[in-house]
């Protein structure tokens, strides 16, 4: 299949998308392959699953770059515990996804969408992020318990782009401190 679209797109201008569910070592020879490729099994509509794909993702950034990506699964962003009465997780599920460079495939029919999903699907600063030029995937700077830091350098230079990720259902105090950033202290 990867021969085929190669003469037949020689740009490089396609999607291969591979879905193996994060099996057989695909994170080693997706690259080779394909474009895209699936990290773990299906994503469901709830907090714990979708905490088990971005996992998934979270620690394989030298895997990922420019025109090959670690693939959670789409977005879940509209329902279950991702609907519009659960924002602050939608908005949580689309930032954790955009940091890490995942595919933004949305699984949601947005002619059923209200005006504050969409602002979720749609918030311009997210998804640039998830687009930026540089292609690469956040780093986990700090792995808490509670919370995590998820660093990404962007293609400014000195630019970085931070989610400060609650895992839990409790307010949390974070720190994010030069280290983090990888920059000098002063």
């Amino acid at each position: 299949v990867r021969d085929t679209l190669q003469r037949q797109r020689p740009a490089g201008d396609y999607v291969l998308s591979l879905c193996n569910w994060g099996a057989a070592n695909v994170r080693g020879w997706g690259k080779d392959v394909g474009t895209i490729w699936r990290t773990s099994t299906d994503i469901t509509s709830g907090w714990s699953r979708m905490l088990h794909n971005f996992d998934s993702v979270v620690t394989r950034e030298l895997y990922a770059g420019p025109g090959r990506w670690n693939d959670p699964d789409m977005l879940e962003v509209g329902h279950g515990d991702f609907d519009e009465n659960h924002l602050l997780q939608a908005r949580a599920h689309f930032s954790l996804w955009a940091i890490t460079a995942a595919p933004l495939l949305i699984g949601y029919d947005l002619r059923k969408a209200p005006p504050a999903l969409l602002d979720v699907l749609g918030n311009a600063e997210v998804i640039a992020v998830n687009q930026d030029q540089a292609g690469n995937q956040g780093v986990l700077a700090h792995d808490g318990d509670d919370y995590q830091i998820i660093v990404k350098t962007l293609a400014g230079r000195g630019e970085k782009a931070v989610a400060l990720f609650n895992r839990t259902d409790r307010p949390a105090e974070f720190e994010l401190n030069a280290a983090h950033l990888k920059m000098a202290a002063d």
